[in-house]
């Protein structure tokens, strides 16, 4: 198999904390991963974690919960309900 295949498609792994090597049969010869179900996934999710972190909240809320806006301890709106006094329903 190795004389079929060019010295190319022996390739490293390209996740950061992966010293694996491996042996690229794909048709396409694109494959990064020794494992991409681990290395690759792995990568992954530190990308899209770090995006998070990064971009502010759809809603316009900051990571502690609060909007950013307004005096501290206005407890919001004067039409939205309290729910902690709000009376509850028997079950």
């Amino acid at each position: 198999m190795l004389r079929t295949l060019r010295h190319e498609r022996i390739r490293h792994c390209a996740s950061p904390v992966c010293d694996g090597m491996f042996v690229d049969t794909s048709k396409a010869g694109r494959r990064r991963y020794c494992m991409p179900e681990l290395c690759g996934n792995r990568l992954n999710v530190a990308k899209h974690r770090a995006r998070r972190l990064s971009a502010p909240e759809p809603n316009g809320t900051t990571e502690a919960g609060g909007t950013g806006r307004g005096a501290a301890g206005t407890g919001g709106s004067q039409d939205t309900p309290d729910l902690g006094t709000a009376e509850r329903r028997p079950r």
